[in-house]
Parts: C-alpha cells; sequence; structure tokens
C-alpha cells in the first residue's frame, strides 16, 4: 500500500502506550510499545532531504508521542509574484509578532522617585 513512500530511519523510543499524563508505558493490558506514529513521505526525484525525525517525548496528553520531521525541498520553478506575495505576507507577520513581544511600558503623570538607581555599574 505505502511501497512508493519512505520513512526516515527511526532512532527514537516507542511512539505508542503510554499512561496519558506520564512518561511510563502502559503495561496491565499486556501490549508491546510500538512505533504507531509514523511520518511517510514520497521524493520520486531526490528533491526532498529530511533533515530529522524524531518523536516529542515531553508530551504526556495522550497514549501517544507525536512525532516531527524537519526537510528540506528543492524548488525546481517559482511562480515571481506569489513568491513575492508570500515575502510580503511573511514579513508582515513578522512585523506584528515584534509589536507582541517587544516591552511596553506607560507612565501616568505622578511623579517617579528612583533612590540610588544604577545603570551598567559593577
Amino acid at each position: 500500500m505505502f511501497s512508493q513512500f519512505q520513512e526516515g530511519k527511526i532512532n527514537f523510543p516507542p511512539t505508542y502506550k503510554y499512561l496519558p499524563g506520564t512518561q511510563d508505558f502502559e503495561t496491565k493490558k499486556m501490549r508491546v510499545p510500538s512505533w504507531c506514529d509514523r511520518i511517510l513521505f514520497r521524493a520520486p526525484d531526490e528533491g526532498l532531504n529530511q533533515l530529522f525525525y524524531t518523536s516529542v517525548t515531553k508530551f504526556v496528553f495522550s497514549d501517544h508521542k507525536p512525532v516531527t520531521s524537519l526537510f528540506e525541498a528543492k524548488i525546481r520553478k517559482t511562480d515571481p509574484v506569489a513568491k513575492q506575495e508570500v515575502q510580503k505576507k511573511i514579513l508582515e507577520n513578522l512585523e506584528s509578532l515584534k509589536d507582541q513581544v517587544n516591552p511596553t511600558a506607560a507612565f501616568s503623570d505622578a511623579k517617579l522617585h528612583f533612590k540610588d538607581l544604577k545603570y551598567q555599574e559593577e
């Protein structure tokens, strides 16, 4: 069924049958821990390179551990107009994120007194 697909080398612990809320495998039902969560990909022209493939062990909300992968893709042809639109949207999103992470301060008309304030002194 998936003979045209490939999977990266599995170098992570089994992803299934954990006790939810823990890092422990469920043992009462005698199920064998297994790799149920997988990422398969198809790269017929070798233009896709898997950079890493791993499970996210810190998540404990399920009896499964999610898996993640990062790919590098070679692009043969681009649409310059669409590329420019995507770049513009990315820059707009980054600009809005910048506003969210920059600290802000507001001062009232009240007086502020800083006693013995020092800056960049050892």
